[in-house]
C-alpha cells in the first residue's frame, strides 16, 4: 500500500477495482485472524466469580470473557453452553461500542452536553489527493491516498478546536470515523466549550454558524476581499448545498415517504433565536425580501436560497474546503448517535433462519461477520491502522461486584495462582483505601471522593492493587463505574450507591449495608429505598415493566412480578 522510492510502475496501485478488491480481502483476511483468536480462546480463557473458584476449584464454568459494561439481558449470569462472546477489546464490536458510548456519557457527566457537534466528510478534490494521483487515475482508485488525507486533515482540524480554541476554549472531545456507502470517510465530531464561551445568545450564534448564502462578492471594490468572498461562495456551493430533493427529485436519497427527512427546504427566519431553557438555536435564514441572496447553483442550473443552505462556519469551510456541518448541540444524547452503532449494527445484509421457541445459544462472533459490507475506504483506514474512535479526557472504567463476586480470569490449571492474583479490585482497593485514609489518618469520611471519582486524584496501581495519588494532576482523568443492566438485581443497586455521596469513607459492603442511624440492612436496594433513591417501592417494578427488555420477552416480566 506505501509507495516506495523508485517503485515507477506499481501495478497494485493502478489496478483501479482490483486494489479496491485487494484491499478488501486484505482486511477480511486480517480481521478474521483476529476473530479467530476470539473463537479459539473461548474454552482456554476462563472467568468465574471469586467465591465460586474459592469454592469449587476442580468446576471450571465456562464463560468467555470477564463481565464489564452490561449490554444483554443474561450478561449478569452464568452463560449458557455454546455461548460465543466477542469481547469489548475487540474494535468495533457492539461491546466496544458500548463502551464508547458509556465513556461519551460519563465525559457528559463531569461537564455538561457538547456544545458543537461538527460533521467532517473527505473532499476527494482535494489538491494533496489530486497532487499524488497518476495519469487517468480518479480518486475511488486510491483508497489509501483518500485515507492518509483525510487522517491529516481530521487531526489538524481537532488540533485548531482543541489548542487553537476556534470555536472557544474546548474542555473535552469526542469523535468518531464513519464510512459512507460511496465511500468517502467522514467524522462526527462532539465538543464541549468552557461555561464561559458557550454559544448562549442570538449574537454569539450568529458569529459561529452561517445558515445563510455567503455575501456577494459584487458587493465590495477591495480585490483581496472580493477574492475571498468568491472563494468562499464557490466551497458554500461545492459542498453546503441540500438537495435537489422533494419535487425537484423525488428518488433523492433523504427522501422517505414523499418527504425530505432533513426536512428541506427550510423556512425563512428573519433572526436567530436561542430557547432560553434548552439553548436550542434556530438559526437566521433570511428571505430575498429580508436581505438574503439568491444564486443560481452552477452544478445544478438551479436557483439557491438560504432554506437550502446546511449550516456551517465559514472559517472552517474555507480552511479545509470541504463539508463542514457545524451545528450548536442541544443534548448529550449526541453522544448516542456517535455510538449507534451499538444498536444499529454493522453494514451489512443478513438473512437467517429459526424454529420459534428453540432459539440456540447467543454466538456474537458470527452475529458479527454474517454478510458484513465493508467497503475499499474502511478497509484501508483499518488497515493503515488509523483509529476510529478517540475521546478527551480519558475515561476510566471501575468494577462493580457483590462481595466476593468478583470476576478471576485464569487460564485451566492456573487457578490457585489466580486466586492469589486477583483477590482484589478496583472496589476493594476503594474500602481498603477508605479505611487507612480514615482509621490510620484521621481523615473526614464525608470529604473522601466517591468511588465513581477516585480516578481523578488517584490511580490504581495494578501491581500493587491499591489507589495511589497521582503526582501529575495537569489532565484530568474521569471515573465511570461499569454498566448494570437493572435485571441484574442487588449490584444494580450497589452501583447507584457508588455514585451517591453515600459511598464516601466506607471500609466494606457490611459498611456500605448499616445506614448512619445504626440500622443494617439486609440488600443494597434497601439501602437505596432508605435513602429516597428510589421514589416508592413499586418504583422498581415499573422500571422493569417499562424497559425494553422485558417488553421484548412477556416471560421475563410475568418471572419479573412472580419475584417481586
Amino acid at each position: 500500500m506505501n509507495v516506495r522510492p523508485g517503485d515507477h510502475e506499481n501495478y497494485l496501485l493502478r489496478a483501479a477495482r482490483l486494489y479496491q478488491e485487494w484491499l478488501c480481502m486484505g482486511w477480511m483476511l486480517t480481521e478474521n485472524q483476529r476473530l479467530l483468536y476470539q473463537l479459539l480462546n473461548q474454552k482456554a480463557l476462563r472467568a468465574d466469580s471469586y467465591k465460586n473458584v474459592k469454592q469449587v476449584v476442580d468446576e471450571r464454568r465456562e464463560e468467555l470473557a470477564p463481565r464489564e459494561d452490561g449490554m444483554y439481558r443474561d450478561d449478569h449470569q452464568q452463560p449458557s453452553v455454546g455461548r460465543k462472546i466477542l469481547s469489548s477489546s475487540f474494535t468495533g464490536s457492539p461491546r466496544w461500542y458500548n463502551a464508547k458510548f458509556q465513556d461519551a456519557m460519563a465525559i457528559c457527566r463531569k461537564f455538561h452536553k457538547p456544545d458543537f457537534f461538527i460533521t467532517m466528510t473527505c473532499n476527494p478534490h482535494w489538491p494533496e489527493i489530486e497532487a499524488e494521483l497518476k495519469e487517468g487515475q480518479k480518486p475511488q482508485d486510491r483508497p489509501d491516498l483518500v485515507a492518509r488525507v483525510f487522517k491529516l486533515k481530521k487531526d489538524q482540524l481537532l488540533r485548531d478546536l482543541k489548542k487553537g480554541g476556534v470555536l472557544g476554549r474546548a474542555v473535552a472531545d469526542i469523535h468518531v470515523i464513519e464510512f459512507q456507502k460511496r465511500g468517502l470517510p467522514h467524522a462526527h465530531i462532539l465538543i464541549i466549550l468552557a461555561p464561559q464561551d458557550s454559544p448562549i445568545t442570538p449574537d454569539l450564534v450568529d458569529s459561529i454558524v452561517c445558515e445563510e448564502l455567503p455575501p456577494s462578492p459584487d458587493d465590495t471594490n477591495d480585490p483581496n476581499e472580493k477574492e475571498e468572498r468568491q472563494r468562499l461562495q464557490t466551497i458554500v456551493l461545492n459542498n453546503m448545498i441540500h438537495g435537489p430533493c422533494g419535487k425537484l427529485n423525488p428518488k433523492s436519497p433523504c427522501m422517505e415517504d414523499g418527504r425530505c427527512t432533513k426536512s428541506y427546504p427550510k423556512e425563512f427566519v428573519k433572526h436567530t433565536v436561542v430557547d432560553p431553557d434548552s439553548y436550542y438555536a434556530t438559526y437566521r435564514r433570511r428571505s430575498p425580501e429580508d436581505g438574503g441572496r439568491s444564486i443560481v447553483c452552477p452544478k445544478t442550473g438551479r436557483v439557491i436560497d438560504n432554506r437550502w443552505i446546511v449550516p456551517y462556519n465559514p472559517f472552517l469551510s474555507k480552511r479545509y474546503n470541504c463539508h463542514i456541518n457545524t451545528e450548536i448541540c442541544t443534548s448529550p444524547k449526541a453522544a448516542k448517535y456517535l455510538c449507534k452503532y451499538q444498536t444499529k449494527g454493522n453494514d451489512r445484509a443478513m438473512v437467517a433462519t429459526g424454529v420459534e421457541g428453540q432459539e440456540g445459544a447467543r454466538d456474537e462472533i458470527s452475529d458479527y461477520q454474517d454478510l458484513r459490507s465493508v467497503g475499499s475506504s474502511e478497509a484501508a483506514w483499518h488497515l493503515l491502522g488509523f483509529p476510529i474512535t478517540d475521546r478527551y479526557p480519558p475515561v476510566q472504567a471501575l468494577r462493580v461486584h457483590l462481595e466476593d463476586e468478583q470476576q478471576v480470569v485464569f487460564d485451566e490449571g492456573t487457578e490457585d495462582e489466580a486466586l492469589d492474583k486477583q483477590r482484589n479490585t478496583e472496589l476493594t482497593a476503594f474500602f481498603n483505601f477508605n479505611k487507612g485514609m480514615v482509621e490510620d489518618n484521621g481523615e473526614d469520611a464525608d470529604l473522601l471522593p466517591k468511588y465513581v471519582d477516585m480516578p481523578e486524584k488517584y490511580r490504581y496501581d495494578k501491581p500493587k492493587k491499591k489507589w495511589v495519588l497521582r503526582k501529575n494532576n495537569m489532565d484530568v482523568v474521569i471515573g465511570r463505574v461499569h454498566s448494570v443492566n437493572p435485571v441484574a438485581g442487588d449490584v444494580y443497586f450497589l452501583r447507584i450507591l457508588l455514585h451517591n455521596d453515600y459511598c464516601r469513607g466506607k471500609k466494606s459492603f457490611q459498611d456500605l449495608l448499616t445506614l448512619q442511624n445504626g440500622h443494617k440492612c439486609e440488600t443494597f436496594k434497601e439501602v437505596c429505598y432508605e435513602l429516597g433513591l428510589l421514589a416508592d417501592d413499586q418504583e422498581w417494578q415499573r422500571v422493569l415493566e417499562e424497559s425494553a427488555i422485558t417488553k421484548m420477552c412477556p416471560q421475563i416480566r410475568e418471572l419479573f412480578v412472580t419475584i417481586l
